[in-house]
């Protein structure tokens, strides 16, 4: 059998659980998921750096320099030395990728990072910012939170220094 045949075949079998998932006649229909609340957090942001003029836009750092995040499950601090990298694009929008770590109460510690998307009001909608934050925590207690998926919110406090309001949501 010539490469190329082998190949496509290795292809072939490698979709077939996938495919033999999607003509299950007993499977029940597919639904939207829901949401719960997991935790919502109070993060402090230091002076934003401006990185510069980039080809994709313009790029800057915001020092996320401390806060806390709570939850019925969760209770942590985050720690300083983490970044929010953001870049404002030409149409308007803003792309954010966030790389922190959290120290839970008992002690454990947990890289979050979180990526979304921010577009300014307009004439014919509110302003629009979504994230997909992702976990990494070790086995155990907070194991948890690598087997799911969440959606994020976050909005900037009316406080000076400002702060970034977030909510973490489980989809289920």
């Amino acid at each position: 059998m010539t490469p190329l045949k082998t190949g496509l075949l290795a292809l072939a079998f490698s979709f077939t659980p996938i495919t033999e998932m999607a003509m299950e006649e007993d499977a029940p229909p597919v639904s939207a998921p829901t949401l719960s609340l997991v935790m919502e957090g109070v993060v402090d942001i230091g002076i934003p750096r401006q990185m510069g003029e980039s080809p994709n836009g313009v790029r800057r750092e915001i020092p996320i320099t401390g806060g806390t995040f709570s939850g019925p499950e969760f209770a942590a601090t985050v720690l300083p030395g983490g970044s929010d990298w953001q870049l404002q694009r030409a149409d308007g929008g803003l792309e954010i990728v966030a790389d922190y770590t959290l120290q839970t109460e008992d002690g454990v510690f947990i890289r979050v990072i979180n990526e979304g998307v921010s577009y300014p009001a307009s004439d014919d909608r509110a302003r629009y910012t979504m994230t997909t934050p992702r976990f990494i925590a070790p086995e155990g207690r907070y194991g948890w939170l690598n087997e799911a998926v969440f959606v994020g919110t976050l909005r900037v406090s009316g406080d000076t220094p400002p702060k970034i309001l977030i909510g973490v949501y489980r989809a289920e």
